[in-house]
């Protein structure tokens, strides 16, 4: 009877043991299971996007992103390009004028053609001949004066719409210093080359489409008159309104001559970049980058597109620079270096004989 007891008792601990055993087993394998199941569930996109049928496009058919560029890739690019300039600009001042507190100097009318946007905190100094009309229509769609960009002939924005924006001079000094010291600033600039040619094409060269040179006789009057003089003779009598570039060249270099005017003065006159903390310097070469780029900045790429070259006066000047001033002569090349030596070297450009 002991004895039975006893291995009844034994019989007993054996089959607790087993049901032990059993039940750790399916725990473990139950645990197993689930890991199993979460990774599964960490290999799965949690946005994976919609294919063409309205269905999730498979994992492994996804773009691979790493390597390809990205927005932030371009906006950090882009922010060395404008470093770059910004200190080129900034180093050229420090040489030309020193430490010099130069911003008394700036008169209140000479903010006169600084554009001022107060909703997006823009200000832009317009410079005619770098893309000048295409900017003011940004303005106008901004302003919400226009729908679109590509509204309006040239005449009707630089004469009509344009005096609908607000311009620098308008406010009082406490707000212009304000505004100058909060707002995104920016310019566009363009070898001086360039711009003198682009001028030149679209103001007193010979064009038979072009009936804008009538209010620039007075200009190519003066222009004879000096080349005449300079040639020691009557070199073109009567009611003959035309110049050669070389002659235009010639009379805007000279110093002697009076040849100021807004499409073709230096930029440091009438920007003022030694004066005002740029925040951008946009380059016609680059203008579509340098655009995108700024809009991104100011948070406008979505309201506003920039206007493509119809409805301006595009002169191709910059693919055409060594074809017009291949027979100028050295002299006057130099002479017109010389005039624009800083927005040369404050903006990066070189002489033609340096290229």
């Amino acid at each position: 009877m002991f004895l039975r007891g006893r291995h009844l008792r034994l019989v007993m601990v054996l089959i607790t043991g087993l049901c032990s055993a059993v039940v750790i087993f399916l725990f473990i394998q139950a645990n197993i299971n689930i890991s199993k199941s979460h990774e599964d569930i960490r290999r799965i996109p949690v946005h994976p996007p919609e294919g063409a049928s309205g269905g999730r496009v498979p994992l492994q058919s996804q773009p691979i992103r790493t390597g390809h560029p990205s927005n932030d890739d371009f906006m950090q690019r882009q922010a060395a390009i404008q470093m770059q300039r910004l200190h080129q600009l900034q180093a050229g001042c420090k040489m030309a004028l020193g430490d010099a507190d130069v911003n008394r100097t700036i008169r209140r009318r000479a903010l006169s053609h600084f554009i001022v946007d107060d909703k997006y905190r823009l200000v832009y100094c317009h410079v005619p001949k770098v893309a000048s009309t295409s900017w003011i229509r940004v303005f106008l769609v901004l302003k919400g004066i226009m729908d679109d960009t590509s509204i309006g002939n040239q005449t009707f924005i630089q004469r009509g719409a344009m005096s609908r924006l607000r311009l620098l001079h308008t406010y009082d000094g406490q707000d212009t210093q304000y505004i100058l010291a909060n707002y995104t600033k920016f310019l566009f600039v363009r070898n001086p080359f360039s711009r003198l040619l682009s001028a030149f094409k679209n103001k007193l060269a010979v064009n038979p489409e072009n009936d804008g040179r009538i209010p620039w006789y007075a200009w190519i009057r003066y222009v004879k008159e000096y080349i005449n003089k300079s040639t020691a003779g009557d070199k073109d009598q009567g009611e003959n309104y035309n110049i050669s570039f070389s002659d235009f060249v010639k009379f805007v270099g000279d110093p002697k001559t009076k040849s100021s005017n807004q499409h073709w003065n230096p930029i440091l006159h009438r920007c003022f970049p030694c004066h005002i903390n740029y925040t951008f310097i946009g380059k016609i070469e680059s203008l579509q980058t340098d655009v995108d780029y700024l809009f991104k900045l100011a948070e406008i790429e979505k309201l506003v597109t920039f206007p493509s070259n119809e409805g301006s006066s595009p002169t191709n000047s910059t693919n055409e620079m060594a074809l017009y001033y291949q027979d100028i002569p050295k002299l006057d090349i130099n002479n017109i270096y010389r005039k624009f030596k800083r927005d040369f070297n404050f903006f990066g450009y070189d002489n033609l004989h340096d290229s």
